[in-house]
Parts: structure tokens; sequence; C-alpha cells
């Protein structure tokens, strides 16, 4: 128990955005996901403002996660990616059908 809190006292000091709370488990902004995602795949994303969410992971490693694993996060959260002209829209689930009238088809990476 000691040793958690540790972790999280050096996470929020040193302004770590993922908290560690025991080994392989980290927690952190859906937003920051993407923008790794995006930044290791050059993948664009345009996220609809009320797609947020704290994302916790467990045995898996936030910087090699694949597309299959990414739309499995954003289902597990109420989201969907649809993509058009080679953007990928993140939206509540809740806007289907109309979104994906707008957006395009599902993403698949």
């Amino acid at each position: 128990m000691r040793i958690v809190v540790v972790l999280l006292v050096i996470a929020a000091i040193s302004g770590t955005s993922a908290a560690v709370y025991a080994a392989g488990c980290t927690m952190g902004p859906l937003e920051d996901l993407l923008e790794g995602y995006s930044e290791a795949n050059g993948t664009k994303f345009v996220v609809d403002p009320r797609v947020k969410a704290n994302v916790k992971l467990v045995g898996i490693d936030r910087k090699n996660i694949n597309a299959a694993t990414l739309i499995g996060i954003l289902n597990v959260h109420g989201f969907v990616a649809l993509t058009s002209n080679g953007v990928v829209y993140v939206v509540p689930e809740v806007l289907m059908p109309a979104a994906e009238e707008k957006y395009g088809e599902h993403w698949s990476g």
C-alpha cells in the first residue's frame, strides 16, 4: 500500500499525466491516449467536445496501442470512431446514426 501511495505522489510531483497505480496499471485522460496514437501513427483526429474519459489500462502499454485496441477503449467508454477523407471523428455513441451519416463509416484503423 505504501509503495502505491509513494508512486502516486511521485507522479503528481513530476507532472506525469498518467498516474501509476500498480505494476502494469495506468490511468490517464483519453485525450492523451489519442494524442499519443496520432503521434505514433500519423492518424488525424477530430474529437467532439463531449468526449471525455479517464482510461484505466491494466497490462497494456499506452505507447504500443494498436487501432483495434483503441477502438475497443473508445467503445468501452461510450464513443465511436468514424472516418471520412483521412480524418477520424471521435463522437459519443448516442449520436449514431446521425453522426455516421455526417462523418462517414466506422474507422477500422
